[in-house]
């Protein structure tokens, strides 16, 4: 690149004869006006990337006055650059983080604790760390060392997550909870999803049929009880395909051989997700069933009883 300065030349006639100056090589200065022109629309890409975080970001320069403060901090902090400008110190935005009541110190106190506050920043990295501000909200802070002496401070708002795992926490203690009520119930209560797999079983259902949780989880009636488990597939089916609540009476026969009586009532569950279950309980019944026959067997020999009596006073 050439710059060129001067004035153009004409003879006695009129006739141009040409310029009377000065060039210059100016390569070096259109080159620094190019980079600036890249360090620009840098700066720009990088303030508009800093601005899209949902974390608080702070950049400071080496005698810790602020360069860039992103949308994420003013939010997280509920304030605006009118409070907090691009250019005021660390200090000003701890001055304000006090008021807000993100640092619980005395006024006594204060001074050294901002001296402290400083001389951590200044020494380079700091780890992340979580600190509690008003209202209850929880902050992850931390510092990252830059070159230049310049300083990274970050903050993420870690209170919805914090919520998050609170509510997870208390979801696994009712779901505990729901657990062993079920398992004390003496009722065989059991889970099974669309295609009649089981999900869930109680104890009571291991007691009543003998089976593990760990061999009737994944496995069908089918599978458990062979061919008189098809009349529990039929009955489960109906309810799927009615969603209509069902009470029955069914047999299965045991380990040892017996024949057990059983009442079941049947009804279908969609989950949160729109997934299809089958939820059932059962009552072994097979001592209320043989209670009922010997009362019918009583009944019977009564009346025979009762018979003959009548035929013998009427033959006397």
């Amino acid at each position: 690149w050439v710059a060129v300065t001067g004035f153009p030349r004409f003879d006695a006639a009129g006739r141009f004869l040409g310029y009377r100056g000065l060039g210059r090589n100016v390569s070096a200065m259109a080159q620094s006006l190019r980079c600036a022109r890249e360090e620009e629309g840098l700066l720009y890409d990088l303030e508009r990337t800093i601005n899209s975080l949902d974390m608080g970001v702070v950049i400071l320069d080496a005698d810790l006055n602020t360069e860039i403060i992103n949308r994420a901090f003013y939010a997280i902090w509920n304030t605006g650059p009118e409070e907090a400008a691009v250019g005021c110190p660390f200090r000003a935005l701890l001055e304000f983080n006090r008021h807000d009541g993100l640092e619980e110190v005395a006024d006594a106190a204060w001074e050294d604790y901002v001296q402290r506050r400083l001389a951590e920043i200044r020494a380079g990295d700091v780890a992340p760390r979580e600190v509690s501000r008003e209202g209850g909200r929880s902050v992850i802070y931390s510092v990252t060392a830059l070159s230049g002496g310049k300083r990274l401070v970050s903050y993420y708002d870690v209170t919805e997550l914090k919520r998050r795992e609170e509510a997870l926490r208390e979801s696994m203690r009712e779901n505990e909870i729901f657990r062993s009520l079920i398992d004390n119930v003496p009722v065989s209560i059991y889970a099974k999803r669309a295609d009649l797999r089981q999900f869930y079983v109680n104890k009571g259902w291991c007691d009543l049929t003998g089976i593990s949780k760990e061999g009737a989880i994944g496995k069908t009636d089918i599978e458990m009880f062979g061919e008189e488990g098809q009349a529990f597939v039929d009955g489960d089916l109906a309810v799927l395909r009615t969603g209509q609540t069902q009470e029955m009476e069914e047999t299965v026969t045991a380990a040892d051989g017996t024949l057990r009586h059983l009442f079941a009532r049947k009804s279908a569950m969609i989950a949160s997700d729109g997934s299809l279950y089958l939820i059932g309980s059962t009552m072994g019944i097979t001592e209320l069933k043989q209670r009922e026959a010997e009362l019918r067997e009583a009944r019977r020999r009564a009346v025979l009883a009762d018979r003959a009596k009548s035929e013998f006073l009427a033959n006397m």
